[in-house]
């Protein structure tokens, strides 16, 4: 890695999170185009935070689950006793 890389890498947050203006993003590109150790960083943490998003939203079968779990809170509310 280069010089100019600790420059980019210190904004690849800003950077996957959106956060950088449409000048910044055209020169942070064009830096990953011509340096593929920075490009592969970046694909990697691109990875990562799509797995992250994953994992934290809940899935349909958990979601069922929850609603199962609550039904048989509420109807062991209403059992005699």
């Amino acid at each position: 890695m280069g010089k100019g890389c600790d420059a980019i890498l210190a904004q690849v947050d800003a950077f996957l999170d959106g956060e950088r203006g449409a000048l910044e993003r055209l020169r942070f590109a064009g830096h990953l185009a011509l340096c593929p150790p920075c490009d592969t960083y970046v694909r990697q943490l691109q990875e990562a935070h799509r797995l992250l998003r994953m994992a934290a939203t809940p899935s349909e079968a958990d979601q069922d689950v929850a609603r199962r779990l609550g039904a048989m809170g509420t109807s062991a509310n209403k059992a005699p006793r």
